[in-house]
């Protein structure tokens, strides 16, 4: 798992006068003329004076720790948070694989336990063959740092900032039903139970779980100052509090057994996501599987030590049928597990009343989130790819048509996450994907330019595209070392430099448009959070043949822009079948309206 782990090179820190002259080259299509010349006048007063000095400060960092310059920075981000983490997360939802047509609802949760506990110890012994970036020619080995983050940790909320805790030879998870808590220490001394013994604890707490438990989990979607001072209340209430709290941040991780309907994918994926009003859950962990009626289930992911990467590795590697040696073993398993352990809650009036409110707020912010999810099952990566272009690049530069078609104008910053596991103990960047040639394609759309105008501008975008992902990818990326010197700043107390206070740098680096990212296509489809962007979060998967992605929005209705998203890829479809074949009767299939 880590045999390559030494060999990977370091995450570089760009060069300030190589990121300045990036971030203006960035930001010129988006500006006016006096805009761009009050920005330019920011920047150079900044890489000429305060930021050689910050500068110099991040490359004493860099020189000082075995990780790299941003490590720190990316983990304060998330912890330092003080909003409700309820809607601030991402959510894998996985492709229908178990069936309750084959297997029954307990079998389908048990065999997933079990593959997950596997995936643990593969982990914990070092045999998780590494991941590959399988998108470059010599598919270079990636970092394998953050999957020691997956299992056995929680995030414990401070007053002024979280702290990411892991524990140790952890042995159990938990599980939950009913917002009852119970405890199933399924891997005593690493031995792997069998997957009947797993179904029988689980049939025993659907038995055995009845309606009207307070919903204790709702408190962990409390803000975060908020939610510090009222577990130390409940911790020091009573010592039965103390210790389940403690079983919970040592549980390897959280199964929600939830009775949502209709239970389809999509009503799953909402309310895997938003929490479906904070009940039957736990927001502290990094991992949670929640599972509908039907036994189909999602990952929802606590970002501040876990990118959405591996957690894709996770699902494509549990979400599958025993193999036949796999059955034999675990039928063969001499493992006698204890009974389920139910956690005991100690409340007086004080946090009932804490537990009543959080409800209503909880309740409250779920239904801030708006929620549209679609299969674009016209084509896929394969009929991109014969055309000689990326389903990455076209996916993208197809948002940003449909957005200026929406909103009347060209969005002023969109993000699409990068991975930079290339080098050691990397994580992510944001490649800012408006570029000069996106501009003159969203032109050529929406101005009524000729077919062969447009294919060659689509063209020159993906190319532009392309090449803004492959910097940040290799370390070059603009926004994360931007976003370090302005925390190093704020951090220091120092009077906000002007290139801070200048609308583009809000625009751009803080508040974006929106923000794109993509998973595995093993998964069902990726809920992205649409904080901290100003307009959508978009999760989106490319398949094949068909492109499912969700759109998330806490002030817009997704579903025009969804619709004008599915329109532009129709459009794009069909300007290359013309392009390529001219004369020819080729059609791309149409979803039935």
């Amino acid at each position: 798992m880590y045999q390559f782990q030494e060999s990977l090179p370091k995450l570089p820190l760009p060069k300030l006068s190589d990121t300045c002259a990036r971030y203006i080259e960035m930001v010129t299509p988006l500006l006016s003329d006096t805009e761009l010349e009050r920005t330019k006048t920011a920047v150079r007063e900044f890489q000429q004076g305060s930021g050689v000095e910050l500068q110099k400060q991040l490359e004493m960092i860099d020189r000082s720790t075995n990780t790299n310059y941003l490590q720190q920075f990316k983990e304060e981000t998330y912890l330092e948070m003080r909003s409700s983490q309820l809607n601030m997360r991402s959510t894998g939802v996985a492709s229908p694989v178990l069936t309750t047509s084959k297997y029954s609802f307990t079998r389908i949760v048990a065999i997933i336990i079990f593959n997950t506990l596997q995936f643990h110890l593969k982990i914990k012994y070092r045999e998780l063959e590494p991941d590959r970036d399988v998108f470059q020619r010599n598919k270079p080995p990636l970092c394998m740092a953050q999957y020691d983050n997956l299992f056995g940790s929680a995030r414990i909320p401070g007053i002024k900032c979280d702290s990411f805790q892991r524990a140790k030879n952890s042995e159990h998870i938990v599980v939950i039903r009913r917002d009852t808590f119970y405890v199933l220490k399924l891997l005593p001394g690493d031995t792997l139970p069998s997957v009947e013994a797993v179904a029988q604890q689980i049939d025993w707490i659907l038995e055995n779980t009845h309606p009207g438990e307070l919903p204790v989990g709702v408190l962990t979607s409390l803000p975060r100052e908020q939610w510090a001072t009222v577990r130390s209340y409940l911790t020091n209430l009573d010592a039965e509090n103390a210790c389940s709290l403690e079983l919970l941040d040592s549980a390897l991780f959280v199964v929600c057994l939830d009775e949502i309907t209709p239970p389809d994918l999509e009503r799953l994926a909402r309310t895997a996501f938003t929490g479906d009003g904070a009940r039957n859950r736990w927001f502290d962990k990094p991992i949670r599987l929640v599972f509908n009626s039907e036994g189909q289930f999602a990952v929802t992911i606590e970002h501040s030590n876990v990118d959405g990467y591996p957690v894709a590795r996770l699902i494509s590697e549990v979400n599958r049928e025993l193999e036949p040696l796999e059955e034999s073993l675990t039928s063969s398993s001499s493992v006698e597990l204890e009974p389920p352990q139910r956690l005991c809650w100690k409340l007086d009036r004080t946090l009932k009343e804490e537990v009543a409110q959080a409800l209503t707020d909880a309740e409250r912010l779920s239904e801030q989130i708006q929620m549209g999810i679609i299969i674009f099952d016209e084509f896929g990566s394969d009929f991109i790819q014969q055309h000689g272009l990326i389903a990455d690049a076209v996916f993208l530069l197809s948002l940003q048509i449909a957005y200026t078609r929406l909103h009347g104008k060209i969005t002023t910053s969109a993000w699409q996450a990068v991975h930079n596991r290339t080098f050691r103990y990397g994580r992510h960047d944001y490649a800012l994907v408006v570029t000069p040639e996106s501009v003159e394609l969203i032109q050529a759309f929406t101005e009524g330019a000729s077919d062969e105008v447009r294919y060659r501008t689509l063209k020159r975008a993906v190319n532009a595209h392309l090449w803004r992902v492959f910097n940040t990818k290799n370390g070059q990326g603009v926004v994360m070392h931007l976003y370090a010197l302005y925390n190093l700043a704020r951090y220091k107390g120092s009077s906000v430099l002007d290139i801070f206070q200048d609308k583009t740098f809000e625009e751009v680096i803080l508040d974006p448009s929106f923000s794109a990212s993509a998973l595995s296509n093993k998964m069902g489809v990726e809920i992205a959070c649409p904080s901290p962007c100003r307009d959508y979060g978009i999760g989106y998967v490319i398949d094949r043949n068909k492109i499912t992605f969700a759109v998330t929005s806490k002030h817009l209705q997704p579903e025009d822009f969804i619709a004008l998203v599915k329109q532009c890829l129709s459009e794009i479809g069909k300007l290359l079948i013309e392009q390529r074949h001219p004369d020819s009767n080729i059609r791309i299939h149409s979803s039935p309206q």
